[in-house]
């Protein structure tokens, strides 16, 4: 579940999940290629409340229908995959709704990773069953 809010001066945006990788988002949130991470934590029920900053941006699937994704994109993709791997973990779930892409300084993109659910260290992190 997806949530819209207001977190002191800054809108945000929250999620409530079975699983995310705090380690994975910060790690990339600290590189600029994921949101910032406010917040993460398991509440009532097992399930994990994460507050992070909302991009007014739109997702590679959207922002690039029918197109390849341009060279800036993939090369921001592949460095924060590098990053994770790098420090033993994996994504789990690189598709471009995952992806978020706004206009950089000039004419190119700058993309994000979103939805950490499926991240998790190398060898340990699962898919759900029922994928």
């Amino acid at each position: 579940s997806l949530f819209r809010a207001k977190f002191g001066d800054n809108i945000v945006l929250v999620k409530f999940c079975e699983n995310y990788s705090e380690r994975a988002h910060r790690k990339l949130a600290n590189s600029g290629l994921a949101p910032s991470l406010y917040y993460c934590s398991k509440i009532r029920g097992g399930i994990f409340m994460v507050i992070m900053e909302f991009v007014e941006s739109y997702d590679a699937h959207h922002q690039f229908i029918d197109q390849q994704l341009p060279q800036d994109v993939m090369n921001d993709v592949k460095d924060a995959i590098q990053q994770m791997h790098d420090i033993g973990l994996v994504f789990g779930d690189l598709r471009r709704p995952n992806i978020m892409v706004e206009k950089a300084a000039g004419t190119g993109f700058r993309a994000m990773l979103v939805d950490f659910d499926w991240a998790g260290d190398h060898d340990q992190a699962k898919y759900p069953a029922a994928l």
